[in-house]
């Protein structure tokens, strides 16, 4: 089987989220005011992993079976978001399921990447998001989804600037 053009996977993948993303807004929002952090969260989610994919795709050869069953679960995870932005308890609970199986992900990588740096900081990152989510789980269980919602849109969308523009996660330590 012939390997996609990285470019191309990134393109592709990264549209049909921004087109999952669209239709849950369209069909999935009852109330703006509710679901707006949540849409603020989803769009920020889909710019990282825009330039995630970016350079992922380039350096990871070979997929193993594994690795495609983990991708599968992420993309069935990130679509799930965008059809729960009318609920914030279930977008946190996936939220939650997402970053723990982004995790897994790049724990798989360890030892097939000749990136352990890059390796260990996308680790580290993904389990500060799995943390987030948790704490937005606990401040919406605390009766406030509405503090929970924007703690978890705030936060990520900061890290995010940080993470993208201030101190570029996505590049190779060459």
């Amino acid at each position: 089987m012939n390997r996609v053009d990285p470019k191309t996977k990134t393109l592709v993948t990264t549209t049909f989220f921004i087109l999952a993303g669209i239709l849950g807004s369209l069909f999935r929002i009852n109330n703006i005011h509710d679901s707006l952090p949540l849409l603020i969260f989803y769009i920020v989610l889909t710019l990282n992993t825009y330039y995630s994919l970016k350079l992922f795709t380039e350096i990871v050869g070979k997929h193993t079976l594994l690795q495609d069953i983990v991708d599968g679960l992420l993309v069935i995870a990130y679509v799930s978001l965008a059809y729960t932005f009318n609920s914030p308890k279930l977008f946190i609970y996936i939220v939650i399921i997402l970053f723990y199986i982004a995790c897994l992900k790049y724990v798989l990588l360890i030892g097939r990447l000749n990136e352990p740096r890059l390796i260990r900081k996308k680790i580290i990152i993904d389990c500060s998001g799995l943390l987030m989510g948790v704490v937005a789980l606990i401040l919406l269980y605390s009766n406030s989804y509405f503090i929970a919602s924007w703690f978890l849109a705030t936060i990520f969308t900061l890290a995010n600037i940080f993470l993208l523009f201030v101190w570029p996660m996505y590049k190779l330590d060459r």
